[in-house]
């Protein structure tokens, strides 16, 4: 039936589809409106309502998610404020502690200088010599005549300087060890410090330090003073150079206790103290009245704490520790620095007034301000052990160590513990606060770092109060008593203060157990955001909108609800509105269908003639188009669609007639030109290239035997060449033509390639353009030996001209008779000079030549013909130098001869005697003469000589430069 009823209706003309669909899509609706207007107006309504609850329940959502991160910037900025504070606590206590450090180093090199500049007064020395003289002739005794009148000589003066310095004793010991002088007559006076009672004394110590130069001896009980703490300074005495004795100054403790006791600047409980090390033993070197332990400690006590073993270990700073009593204090520590002694400065304020300022006109401090401002329960400073040592409240948890104590299972210890451990903000959920009366309490906790190390933490405690002003808050959805926005923990207990009913709060809910299990509850603590119609907590069937939101480390849900009576009090009206919508919709559809079902199908009806005819190839069919409907701009596009049709076929056409020219004029170029697409397949080869690949196959088959001419169509132009990745990564970077060189074989392949490019910048293929550079290469490395040997001297190489033809043919022969020109004149130079060179001037150049080898002719021709000359000449030349060498020669023999026969007849004739001495005076200015003759002779030889010699050289010089 239904395959019958699908037949039928696709038979049917369009115009009765039409008005099936009309009557249809007006009786569907009326038929299903009964159900519509309960379903969708009940739908819309609750949407509505859900959305508007939604909007509540994001609304306080935010409100709450900026709550806690303003509390949290908060926090951080008030943690910043106590590390300012911190911080100008640390240097205020360090400034005191500085000032008494440096008054005490100043006090005893102050007792050093006046005891080095009292030891050199002479007349102390005199009295030291005058008492132990007169100590000794009476007896060993300090109450004779004799010592009475030196102590007035000498007494007041000394008593005077031990007054005006301040010291306790002045006294004056000989180097036996007496004690000669003591300025308050004490009852050391007379005794010796080296036997007797005073061998173990402080005394005797200072004694033996002093012989050797000055020296501080430490505090320590002395047995002649009641046994109460002196300290000694002493120094040597000399008289002439010679050592006679110290002089010894004692001190109290007062003065140091002056000194460490000054209340400037230490506050309210602020103290310091001086510690010492002596004998292995570290005590106190000052009396201390520590107002925080509320007791005193005598000097000689003994007290170590780490800060103490620092300091005399030569280290300074300040740190928070525990006191004797257990109060957290500042300590600034640092070593003072006296000649002999190892001493430290304590000083200490506790925390909680160094960080801790009242406002002015205000017995609130900052902290309590603070909390009231921003409605806080209480805060806290707790020390990193775990010391509370401020809280606004002061309940019971004050003074207590909250992670040893009786409170450390509370929410505010694993807080604590915490942010100890991550060193950041933390934040807790509600729990029950013992402290704070059992009431349910969350805590917020940040850690105050210096130097990466935890100083202290700032914890704030928050009641239900903070919260319920949120959750609370009316909105402009709903003001009635029915809706609520509240929050339930993951325990499933209230976290905020219901507003509907009083009963459910946060303290009834953790003191009497009161549980939230609804399905909203469950939904949102596991981490769903949603809505749903379900029953509250208090049994009513409400419009619930539910999400989860982050509290620190918890998940908490915010649940927004509204009752269903409230949310529904106006669907019955929305559903009469709606039936009389639906009624009147309906019947205006079954009208307009009859009217519009002859509009929809006549233009279609001419449209399905307009496809006919241009399926028939008639392109130009007349399409009426007479309004802006989808049916006339459907006309309107299918006489577009023929107008485009029409020009596209005609433009084909044009295309393919030029693409036909281009082809035919690539199939007739002289130049070889490739085409590949664009993945490099070879898609088109002209004439030019294919004569050329088979003319050149044989040699490429050499380096590639798959080589084949015939088939080149559809090869990828890979096979070209010897790595193809390389060759790819540059045409796939090519953007304008690149020339290049490619050897195959014995052929070398001159191409350009071009990438051809569309009009959308896209590479769709590439144009290589070939020449054959085989017989070019070739000649080129022919012209290069032959001029190479030219170069080194070697004219008779000559360039082989089968093969050439053209232009390359014309070329090498026109070098060949350079080359033979050059070679024919070269060889008659070189003959001439070789002649030359062997002493034959005969020889000369006799071929014709032009140019300038014709003027190398004649130079050279020139250059023998005056050689010749050059030669005669120096032959005429030698002949008559010859000649007169022999003139010259014949002349000294016969001179010889004559004064031979002069001498024999000197002794026959004296008489002649002064003629003979004036003939031979002439003969020997002749023989002067005659050697005179020869010398220059001689010359004009050697110059002969010279000039052959230049003559030789010349003509070698000519031989090589030729």
């Amino acid at each position: 039936m239904q395959n019958v009823l699908k037949r039928v209706f696709k038979n049917l003309k369009l115009g009765y589809k039409l008005l099936v669909f009309f009557v249809i899509s007006g009786l569907v609706p009326l038929g299903i409106v009964g159900y519509l207007v309960w379903y969708q107006g009940h739908n819309i309504l609750l949407e509505q309502a859900f959305g508007q609850l939604e909007n509540v329940r994001e609304i306080k959502k935010s409100g709450l998610e900026d709550f806690f991160e303003e509390r949290q910037k908060d926090t951080h900025a008030l943690v910043n404020t106590l590390a300012t504070l911190e911080q100008s606590a640390f240097q205020k206590l360090q400034i005191a502690q500085e000032n008494k450090k440096a008054q005490l180093e100043s006090f005893f090199q102050e007792c050093l200088n006046d005891i080095r500049s009292f030891s050199k007064i002479d007349s102390v020395s005199q009295a030291l010599e005058q008492f132990d003289g007169a100590f000794k002739v009476e007896g060993l005794k300090t109450d004779g005549l004799g010592w009475q009148s030196i102590e007035e000589r000498f007494g007041a003066e000394l008593k005077q300087y031990k007054d005006e310095q301040g010291y306790y004793n002045l006294l004056l010991i000989a180097k036996d060890g007496n004690v000669v002088y003591s300025a308050i007559h004490g009852a050391d006076l007379g005794q010796n410090v080296l036997t007797g009672s005073l061998k173990e004394s402080p005394l005797h110590s200072a004694f033996q330090q002093g012989l050797t130069g000055i020296a501080i001896q430490d505090f320590m009980p002395y047995s002649m003073a009641d046994n109460q703490y002196t300290a000694f300074i002493s120094a040597p005495l000399s008289r002439f150079g010679e050592n006679i004795g110290v002089l010894i100054l004692s001190l109290t403790v007062d003065q140091v206790d002056a000194i460490a006791q000054r209340r400037k600047g230490m506050g309210l409980t602020g103290e310091s103290y001086l510690i010492g090390q002596l004998n292995g033993v570290t005590s106190y070197r000052s009396n201390r009245k520590s107002v925080n332990a509320g007791k005193e400690f005598k000097i000689g006590e003994e007290r170590r704490h780490p800060e103490i073993n620092k300091a005399l270990a030569g280290q300074e700073g300040i740190s928070i520790r525990l006191d004797i009593k257990g109060e957290l204090v500042i300590s600034a520590y640092s070593p003072v620095t006296i000649p002999g002694l190892n001493w430290c400065l304590i000083s200490n304020v506790q925390l909680e007034e160094a960080l801790i300022q009242k406002l002015s006109g205000n017995q609130a401090d900052i902290l309590a301000e603070y909390a009231n401002q921003y409605g806080y329960y209480d805060l806290f400073l707790i020390h990193p052990q775990g010391k509370i040592f401020y809280t606004i409240k002061h309940e019971k948890d004050y003074n207590t160590n909250i992670l040893e104590g009786e409170y450390s299972n509370t929410q505010l210890s694993r807080v604590l513990q915490e942010s100890l451990k991550s060193k950041m903000f933390s934040l807790s959920d509600f729990s029950l606060y013992l402290p704070s009366d059992n009431k349910p309490v969350m805590f917020m906790a940040e850690p105050l770092l210096y130097n990466n190390e935890i100083e202290l933490i700032l914890a704030v405690q928050l009641d239900q109060r903070n919260i319920n002003e949120i959750t609370h808050q009316r909105t402009n959805t709903y003001q009635d008593s029915d809706s609520e926005t509240y929050l339930v923990g993951d325990d499933y207990l209230m976290r905020s203060d219901s507003i509907v009913n009083q009963e459910y709060t946060i303290f009834n809910s953790f003191n009497k157990g009161q549980k939230i299990n609804t399905e909203s509850v469950h939904a949102a603590l596991r981490g769903e955001t949603g809505r749903k119609i379900t029953q509250n907590y208090r049994g009513e069937t409400v419009l619930s909108t539910y999400a989860p939101i982050k509290v620190g480390n918890k998940t908490w849900a915010i649940i927004s609800e509204v009752t269903e009576a409230q949310a529904m009090v106006s669907i019955k009206h929305l559903e009469l509105f709606i039936s009389l919508i639906t009624i009147g919709v309906t019947l205006a559809i079954l009208i307009l269908a009859r009217l519009l079902t002859p509009i929809v199908t006549r233009p279609l009806n001419r449209l399905v003639e307009v496809s006919e005819a241009v399926t028939a190839g008639n392109l130009d069919n007349i399409i009426e188009i007479d309004g802006k409907d989808e049916i006339n701009q459907l006309l309107q596009t299918f006489s577009r669609m023929q107008t485009q049709l029409r020009t596209r076929i005609f433009e084909d056409k044009r295309i393919a007639d030029e693409a036909l020219r281009i082809n035919n004029a690539l199939d007739n170029a002289t130049t070889a030109v490739l085409i590949s697409d664009n993945n490099y397949n070879i898609i088109y080869i002209n004439q030019a290239a294919r004569t050329l690949f088979k003319t050149e196959a044989h040699k490429i088959r050499t380096e590639l035997p798959t080589f084949d001419p015939d088939h080149l169509i559809g090869k990828n132009v890979d096979s070209f060449h010897r790595n193809p990745s390389y060759q790819r990564q540059l045409l796939g970077e090519l953007t304008v033509s690149r020339r290049a060189r490619v050897t195959i074989g014995k052929v070398i392949l001159d191409h350009i390639i071009t990438p051809v490019i569309n009009d959308k910048n896209e590479t769709i293929g590439m144009i290589v353009e070939f020449t054959n550079r085989t017989t070019e290469v070739a000649t080129e490395g022919e012209i290069n030996t032959v001029i190479q040997a030219a170069l080194q001297g070697h004219f008779e190489q000559r360039i082989n001209l089968q093969e050439k033809t053209g232009f390359f043919k014309v070329f090498c022969e026109s070098i060949n008779q350079i080359m033979e020109s050059n070679q024919r004149a070269l060889d008659d130079t070189l003959r001439m000079f070789g002649a030359l060179a062997k002493g034959d001037l005969t020889e000369s150049i006799q071929s014709e030549y032009v140019g300038a080898f014709e003027k190398l002719k004649s130079d050279a021709n020139a250059t023998v013909k005056q050689l010749i000359e050059i030669m005669t000449t120096i032959q005429q030349t030698t002949e008559t130098v010859s000649g007169a060498a022999q003139e010259i020669s014949q002349g000294n023999a016969s001179l010889s001869q004559r004064t031979e026969e002069q001498a024999a007849s000197l002794e026959e004739t004296a008489a002649s005697m002064e003629q003979m001495t004036a003939t031979v005076q002439r003969k020997a200015d002749n023989a002067k003469q005659a050697n005179q003759l020869a010398m220059g002779a001689k010359d004009r030889a050697v110059r002969g000589g010279d000039v052959v010699n230049a003559t030789i050289l010349a003509m070698t010089e000519i031989s090589q430069s030729s």
